[in-house]
């Protein structure tokens, strides 16, 4: 149990404590104050500590989590962010830990070799104002020879906290943060490890367009963020013919341009992504009978007339409303073609990629009193026109109240980004889950899964998307690794 420390400076605040031997020593490590200390195990042949260390701005508050004795997981109050997670035992029990993102929250918990041994997991919590986009990076597993690496990084944001995560028993040898790049290494006769880097983007860090270059028939025509302060709900800028943001901090804050907007695309894709470093996208064709520029879709896309509405029995709040806009499906045969890797963190709650369907816009609900700009419509779970209960989508907006347009926008109600609910379920007012902090004051903030970018094409190009590379025309996806990649 020979203890080393390792100290963050004066000025600075400890956001994560790990420990690492390359001779497999390892009984975990524990903050301590502004330290953080090792634990070399029984017999062992010596162990290093390693702190990570913010230098906070104004109204910052870091704090730690612990676990009670008979737990494996450490939670975050409300309101913070889990910027690093790591265990401890004085038995050698602790085999590694990790941040779980799930329905229960977000929490670190830790693998635990004996039942009968304790082990004491701690999560580093803190609320960061002007942070945005907290996510955590998972490498590709490592391979099985001695001190085989895992790499995970923090791309366009600060890494704040980095561990070693074991593929079964006990692989690791521990994990060593190296600016924004978390590396994780496999130990003798182990079965293989991942890295797992925490991530966010802090106030003034801004990811430019040039970060996530693409084809040139490619555009970008929106990001959202849902947690930027920017409101980016229904009411929104998407029917002003505007520019929203800009070029420098296109992939860390809401954006629009202005000039693809106004351009007529026959392809579009929606990515989901982490500060510019793409996780999934799905990419549509467009009904070729609209020959509608997107602020036409988002201006004057209207669903029939009032008579229609009422020969279809959606009944109206007030009969002298002019037509009701948009409910239109955009796209033809579902998804072109996608890339939606099978372990997308939180993919079951993804209003793009947790629904299969086709590209629906200005999808309203509740007689137009809320609804969704953009969002997958897949005949079965998305609401009927007349329905109280939401949709679930992008630019969100859930009840302005009666005897008023969902353009009209409210202060309540209004969110970025909305939350796929299970099967069978429905929620009302301040019970609806959102995605990050952009919402009304009605509603609670929520973990965002990510970024949401659409791009808009009039060819059917390649498309890039982290490591994958879509080709529409065939429909073949290439998969091509990182020189120097795990």
């Amino acid at each position: 149990d020979a203890p080393t420390d390792a100290e963050c400076p004066p000025g600075t605040v400890l956001t994560s404590c790990t420990c690492y031997s390359p001779w497999g020593s390892c009984d975990g490590a524990r903050a301590h104050g502004n330290k953080c200390r090792a634990f070399n195990k029984i017999n062992g042949r010596g162990v290093y500590a390693q702190a990570i260390c913010l230098v906070p701005t104004a109204g910052v508050d870091v704090s730690l989590a612990i676990s009670s004795p008979d737990e494996v997981s450490a939670s975050c109050p409300a309101g913070s962010l889990l910027l690093g997670c790591g265990c401890h035992s004085f038995w050698s029990s602790c085999l590694g830990a990790r941040v779980v993102v799930d329905d229960a929250g977000t929490r670190c918990s830790a693998e635990r070799h004996d039942p009968s041994r304790r082990i004491t997991v701690e999560a580093f919590c803190a609320t960061l104002p002007g942070s945005s986009n907290w996510h955590q990076v998972t490498s590709n597993r490592s391979d099985t020879s001695d001190d085989a690496p895992a790499i995970a990084e923090c791309r366009g944001t600060t890494l704040t906290g980095c561990t070693c995560v074991p593929h079964s028993g006990a692989s690791c040898l521990g994990a060593l943060a190296n600016f924004n790049t978390c590396t994780a290494f496999n130990a003798h006769g182990g079965d293989g490890v991942y890295a797992q880097a925490m991530c966010v983007a802090l106030p003034g860090q801004d990811v430019a367009l040039s970060f996530w270059p693409q084809p040139p028939a490619w555009g970008l025509a929106l990001n959202l963020n849902p947690s930027d302060t920017h409101n980016f709900g229904w009411s929104a800028e998407w029917d002003d013919d505007v520019n929203v943001g800009s070029e420098a901090a296109a992939f860390s804050a809401d954006y629009l341009s202005r000039t693809v907007w106004n351009t007529v695309p026959e392809y579009i894709g929606i990515a989901r992504h982490q500060s510019g470093e793409c996780e999934a996208v799905k990419i549509f064709q467009l009904n070729a009978t609209f020959e509608y520029s997107l602020l036409d879709y988002f201006r004057q896309m209207l669903n029939g007339t009032l008579d229609e509405h009422l020969e279809k029995n959606e009944p109206l709040v007030n009969e002298s409303w002019p037509p009701l806009p948009g409910r239109t499906i955009v796209s033809v045969n579902g998804t072109f073609i996608e890339y939606i890797p099978a372990n997308l963190p939180g993919r079951h709650l993804d209003p793009i990629f947790g629904i299969d369907g086709e590209l629906a816009f200005n999808w309203w609900f509740g007689n137009a009193t809320g609804g969704a700009r953009i969002a997958i419509d897949d005949g079965v779970t998305q609401p009927c026109s007349w329905c109280l209960f939401r949709a679930t989508g992008l630019g969100m907006e859930l009840d302005v109240g009666e005897n008023r347009s969902v353009d009209e926008g409210s202060v309540d109600w209004w969110h970025d980004a909305a939350v796929v609910l299970p099967p069978g379920k429905q929620c009302e007012g301040a019970f609806c889950p959102v995605q990050g902090t952009d919402r009304g004051a009605g509603l609670a903030p929520g973990a965002a899964l990510g970024q949401y970018a659409m791009w808009a094409s009039s060819e059917p190009e390649a498309f890039r998307c982290g490591k994958a590379w879509l080709y529409p025309e065939s429909g073949r996806i290439e998969i091509v690794e990182p020189p120097g990649g795990p």
